[in-house]
């Protein structure tokens, strides 16, 4: 989980409730970096969402630069999920003196 991207959602307006939802499941499952690499059926299933309205948020959010989904390669056994990467203003925490 990453306070910094889950903070940074919080700071965010006008977008949708499913926007800003998936963006809120997103930043708790990504690493310090902003990258996560979620199925779209494991955050369906996780987020309480239905499948299209998560295919219908990513690809509304792409489109408005809060993600960019890096596209995995196919492997002998299937396909892999995409790398979200996470395009938010993030502060750092201040460090401890």
């Amino acid at each position: 989980m990453s306070f910094k991207y889950t903070r940074a959602v919080r700071g965010i307006k006008g977008i949708t409730a499913p926007e800003q939802h998936l963006l809120f499941f997103l930043a708790d499952m990504a690493d310090d970096y902003g990258y996560c690499f979620p199925s779209q059926q494991y955050i369906s299933e996780h987020s309480f969402m239905d499948i299209r309205t998560v295919r219908r948020a990513l690809r509304s959010l792409a489109k408005l630069g809060f993600i960019q989904r890096i596209e995995s390669r196919s492997t002998k056994h299937g396909r892999r999920p995409h790398t979200i990467m996470l395009c938010l203003d993030v502060e750092e925490w201040p460090k401890a003196a």
